[in-house]
C-alpha cells in the first residue's frame, strides 16, 4: 500500500533583492550580505565560498540577488565553459529543499556567485584590477 501525504510546508517564494552598491543587505531568510570596497584576497577554486572578491569593471553594480531557477548557469572559477547550477548543487550534495534558499548574485544577466557554494570566473579580479569589492554571505543555518 502506498500512502501519500501532503506536507504542511508551503512552497518557497522566489526572493529578489537589488544590490545597488556597497553596504549590508538583510536577506529574507535572516542572513546577511555584506559588500565592501577595498583590497581583496587571492582566491582559488578551493577558497571558501562565503567570502569572495569581484572586479567591479567586470561585474558592475547594480547586482540582482535572487533564488535558483531552472536553467541557471555559471562559469565556475577554475573551469572553462559553463555549468548548470542544478549540477553544482547535485555535485555538492545540497538537499533539494535547500537549493531554492541559496541566493544567487547576478551582474546584469551574468551569474557571478552562488552564495556559499561557487563563484564565477567571469568576475574574478586579477593583478590589473583597480576596483575590487569583497562580498561576504552570512546564512542562517537550516
Amino acid at each position: 500500500m502506498l500512502l501519500l501525504r501532503k506536507t504542511s510546508e508551503s512552497p518557497l517564494e522566489t526572493i529578489t533583492l537589488n544590490i545597488a552598491g556597497p553596504g549590508q543587505y538583510a536577506l529574507p531568510d535572516g542572513g546577511f550580505l555584506d559588500v565592501n570596497l577595498g583590497p581583496g584576497v587571492n582566491e582559488t577554486p578551493e577558497s571558501p565560498s562565503d567570502r569572495v572578491n569581484f572586479d567591479l569593471e567586470k561585474a558592475p553594480f547594480p547586482w540582482l540577488l535572487r533564488t535558483f531557477r531552472a536553467g541557471d548557469r555559471i562559469m565556475p572559477l577554475g573551469m572553462t565553459g559553463t555549468k548548470k547550477v542544478k549540477d553544482i548543487f547535485i555535485d555538492k550534495k545540497i538537499p533539494i529543499m535547500l537549493r531554492r534558499r541559496i541566493p544567487l548574485v547576478f551582474s546584469g544577466t551574468t551569474l557571478i556567485w552562488i552564495c556559499g557554494v561557487r563563484t564565477s570566473h567571469l568576475a574574478r579580479p586579477n593583478n590589473s584590477s583597480t576596483h575590487v569589492v569583497t562580498a561576504v554571505y552570512s546564512s542562517v543555518q537550516p
